[in-house]
């Protein structure tokens, strides 16, 4: 079995990821007809970082967002089975930074279109 370099499983579940994310996640027939509450797209990416954008209809924020905590994750993981401190850390810092981040994102994106009304953003 050929071995992995630091960043091809990173790549690897990208690309995975993207390959069996349905063509219409990406067409703005896809966005939510719905406006989601901004607390609740705060608590779904508080659960899974993107899952707020998602809910709100924000397909590329989203896709980006569960991307990046994929990747870090497995940078992550990638670290701890080899025990290298390095990767461990910078996956789980970056982890940490996102999960701040996503929900604050999340809430803001939702409360731009609650209450704008808008739903072609």
């Amino acid at each position: 079995m050929a071995s992995l370099t630091s960043n091809q499983p990173v790549v690897y579940g990208l690309t995975v990821f993207l390959a069996f994310t349905p063509h219409s996640a990406w067409s703005k027939e896809a966005s939510r007809s719905v406006p989601v509450a901004p607390i609740d797209a705060a608590m779904y990416s508080l659960l899974l970082p993107g899952a707020g954008q998602l809910s709100a209809g924000e397909w590329s924020r989203g896709i980006f967002f569960v991307s990046i905590t994929i990747g870090l994750s497995g940078m992550a993981v990638l670290g701890y089975l080899q025990k290298n401190e390095f990767l461990l850390s910078v996956g789980g810092t970056g982890i940490l930074m996102v999960s701040v981040v996503a929900p604050i994102d999340a809430f803001f994106v939702a409360q731009r279109r609650f209450f704008s009304g808008d739903e072609s953003q």
